[in-house]
């Protein structure tokens, strides 16, 4: 199983893997994967490429996260090899 992924409608976790992490890595990634909800990007990414798509929405709460001032987004986290 991948680190972490879901489905606009779950969220599966590895539980090796959130044990292994920090809790600013795991309070990222939750809130990470809420706002792809949140923000409906399975439901619009209509005719875009999948990846494509992705990245570009990864990017985009990313960049929005950042501008929080909450937990800094660690190095290796919310890659799209881990999502559904």
């Amino acid at each position: 199983m991948p680190d972490h992924r879901h489905d606009a409608r779950a969220f599966y976790y590895n539980a090796e893997f959130i044990e292994a992490i920090s809790l600013d890595h795991v309070q990222f990634m939750l809130a990470h994967e809420a706002l792809h909800c949140a923000l409906s990007h399975f439901a619009r990414r209509l005719h875009r490429v999948k990846h494509r798509w992705d990245v570009a929405c990864d990017h985009a709460i990313n960049r929005c996260w950042s501008k929080t001032g909450c937990a800094r987004r660690p190095a290796r986290c919310c890659s799209t090899n881990s999502r559904a």
